[in-house]
């Protein structure tokens, strides 16, 4: 898989640049590689990033598709943490600032 799949915020950054088309093809790319490899976090975050996307396009309709899809894998992500471990990385992701996150660990 190519690093971009690594990088959401390269389509943050296109939308911040008023580039929604590029910010879409980038989610898309995510999406892909995110469902080849059962990442339902990594799928939130590439619904999230694509329904901004088309909503700067005016695509509000699919935008709203994508933010339910968002949703459903941002749940599911978290039911395969459990609370009380989704509640212990949340915390520890507010201590430390997302500039210091370890990611592998």
């Amino acid at each position: 898989m190519g690093s971009l799949l690594h990088r959401p915020s390269t389509g943050v950054i296109a939308l911040l640049q008023d580039r929604a088309a590029v910010a879409s093809t980038h989610a898309r790319s995510i999406l892909r590689g995110k469902r080849s490899i059962g990442d339902r976090y990594g799928l939130a975050l590439g619904f999230d990033l694509l329904a901004a996307a088309l909503a700067a396009e005016g695509a509000i309709e699919q935008a709203a598709a994508a933010r339910h899809m968002q949703a459903r894998y941002e749940r599911a992500a978290h039911a395969v943490l459990g609370e009380e471990r989704h509640e212990r990385l949340m915390a520890r992701s507010d201590r430390k600032g997302c500039s210091r996150i370890s990611w592998g660990r």
